[in-house]
């Protein structure tokens, strides 16, 4: 799996820095990491070592990247059947992915206990977090759908070309890094809308708490939608570029 991911890994260095840095910010506000829990709690300790190994995670990988940019000639394409996050069983890089997982795991359980301590008190907050529940499957939903369109449409075209293996799908990131990125966002929206909802559920920022997981539900789901069409629209201009006489490839 290490020489796969390291072969194969299309992951991007700004979704990593991306969630490292919401997972930072948002227990420095919640005090999770201030000097005074770190001495004293287990919790903030275990998650303080996570992030140092997302950290050191995020770092090898920029020297990765850098090294293979200053040294390295481009690679001659090898046969393969997708993206990475297809070919491998389980993680492309256990040492920033598992310990991103934890850190998501953490946040949902301070939301959860929140909730149970404090439930929310008006129909408008118990829908908005219904929303949100919904967004934080449908977002990963929706990224897991956009790849395998894409497979699908790459291997149906390299068969068209007569070609060994299709290309790469590198558009797309690795689920590991969408399934974490989508929660933390959830989280976080969860935490700021109930504040302003339950401040005042007839104000303007509350209704648009509200909308904001519907209208990022509705984009996800309409992003495959638009995949397709513009694929169409492709294949369209393609096949009406062709001169008179000629067969469809």
């Amino acid at each position: 799996m290490r020489s796969l991911a390291k072969k194969y890994d299309e992951s991007k260095l700004s979704a990593r820095v991306a969630i490292l840095t919401g997972l930072v910010t948002f227990q420095l506000a919640d005090g999770l990491l201030s000097l005074e829990a770190l001495r004293t709690s287990p919790l903030a300790q275990s998650y303080a070592a996570a992030l140092a190994v997302m950290g050191l995670g995020v770092l090898v990988f920029a020297l990765q990247k850098l090294r293979s940019y200053l040294s390295e000639p481009t690679p001659i394409a090898e046969p393969r059947t997708g993206p990475v996050w297809h070919e491998a069983r389980l993680f492309t890089d256990p040492w920033y992915q598992i310990p991103a997982i934890y850190c998501v795991f953490v946040l949902l359980c301070q939301l959860v206990i929140d909730l149970a301590g404090n439930p929310p008190a008006s129909v408008q907050a118990v829908l908005f977090l219904v929303c949100v529940a919904a967004m934080s499957v449908v977002v990963p939903a929706s990224a897991s759908k956009r790849v395998s369109l894409e497979k699908t449409h790459l291997q149906a075209s390299s068969e068209e070309e007569r070609d060994a293996a299709p290309k790469p799908a590198s558009a797309f990131r690795d689920p590991w890094f969408v399934v974490p990125g989508a929660v933390l966002g959830a989280v976080e929206m969860a935490r700021f809308g109930l504040e302003s909802i339950e401040a005042d559920p007839s104000s303007g920022e509350a209704t648009w708490w509200l909308l904001a997981p519907l209208l990022t539900m509705a984009f996800a789901a309409a992003m495959p939608l638009v995949d397709q069409y513009r694929r169409r629209r492709k294949e369209a201009a393609e096949t009406d570029a062709l001169p008179p006489g000629l067969p469809d490839q």
